[in-house]
């Protein structure tokens, strides 16, 4: 929200992203495969879409 609304800076949200898309990959490992597609899916998503729509 901070990246979007207050920075609107694009290599912030990007950042942010990747954080999510860590956080994700780590649960991921440690506690249940499931996560990487629940939590990280959208954070994805949202990666390709700053990319392609740049």
């Amino acid at each position: 929200m901070y990246g979007i609304y207050f920075s609107q800076n694009l290599e912030i949200v990007t950042i942010f992203v990747l954080f999510v898309i860590g956080a994700a990959a780590y649960g991921s490992l440690t506690a249940d495969k499931k996560i990487i597609l629940k939590q990280g899916g959208p954070a994805i998503l949202a990666l390709i879409s700053i990319f392609l729509f740049k």
